[in-house]
């Protein structure tokens, strides 16, 4: 009701600047100025050129097309971090994946986890990761194993 009086919509839970890149997804549906938005916004504003504070943007972007369901803008966000996985990164994003509904992200990660199981798996991070999301765990241990998404989250379901 305030908002119709005063003309503004205050949105507490998001920077200004995914905000900005989400809104003009909306209006020109074109995916590269969304992202370039932030990316050249982000490296302007810090001087960082490396990829920590972008894969923390991306994140904010994908965490807000998911809760407006624009699932273009999440995909292609799901598909943009799936590219910037890292050893450091990964329990980071994987822990994001399922509140986000990110199947794809997901499955990159746990795919990540398989290919880097020595490095990943010995990390504070992972350990804290699994002692907050046990399910998680489970996830990581059933994919690395070969077992099929079904039966994987079938046993995830029985927890």
């Amino acid at each position: 009701m305030l908002e119709s009086c005063s003309k503004v919509i205050v949105i507490e839970d998001c920077d200004v600047l995914t905000f900005k890149a989400f809104l003009q997804f909306i209006y020109t549906d074109c995916l590269p100025d969304a992202g370039n938005l932030l990316w050249s916004a982000t490296s302007r504003n810090s001087g960082n050129e490396s990829g920590g504070l972008q894969l923390s943007q991306s994140q904010a972007l994908l965490a807000v097309s998911h809760k407006y369901q624009v699932k273009r803008l999440q995909l292609w966000c799901e598909a943009m971090l799936a590219k910037e996985i890292s050893i450091e990164e990964v329990c980071g994003i994987l822990c994001q994946a399922p509140l986000l509904q990110a199947k794809q992200l997901e499955r990159a990660c746990l795919s990540f986890i398989k290919q880097h199981a020595g490095q990943v798996l010995t990390l504070p991070a992972y350990a804290d990761l699994v002692k907050k999301w046990p399910q998680i765990g489970v996830k990581v241990s059933l994919f690395s194993s070969g077992v099929s998404e079904a039966e994987a989250l079938a046993a995830v379901d029985a927890l």
